[in-house]
């Protein structure tokens, strides 16, 4: 999750030193192509035998069930806060903002630099 986010990050980062829209695009189309290629390796991989062996794997007990003390690894509170954090973070703010803040930040910014290059 954090390499998605920091490598969101940069793609806002370069995007605002576009000088026009055209280059902008051509950054978008570029960085997706990048993000994409663990995804274009992991269908690669389909026909291992290691993957067909693993079969489909299901969990058999929820975060939230009940267990005992001793069953519970260390640090199992510290885990289930980062968890809840994390998937706070993601649900809403990075789910719905970070997409339009790619959008709308660099597409302002080369707005702002043309109006102010015409005065």
């Amino acid at each position: 999750m954090f390499s998605v986010v920091i490598a969101e990050a940069i793609n806002i980062m370069k995007a605002t030193q576009r000088k026009t829209a055209q280059e902008l695009i051509m950054s978008y189309i570029g960085f997706k192509s990048i993000i994409d290629v663990p995804n274009i390796y992991y269908g690669s991989i389909g026909n291992l035998p290691i993957k067909g062996d693993v079969g489909k794997l299901t969990a058999t007990q929820g975060r939230k069930d009940v267990r005992a003390d001793h069953e519970k690894m260390p640090g199992h509170g510290v885990a289930n806060a980062f968890y809840v954090l994390f998937k706070w973070f993601y649900n809403s703010f990075y789910f719905y903002f970070f997409t339009f803040s790619v959008i709308s930040l660099p597409f302002t910014q080369v707005l702002f630099v043309k109006e102010t290059m015409a005065a």
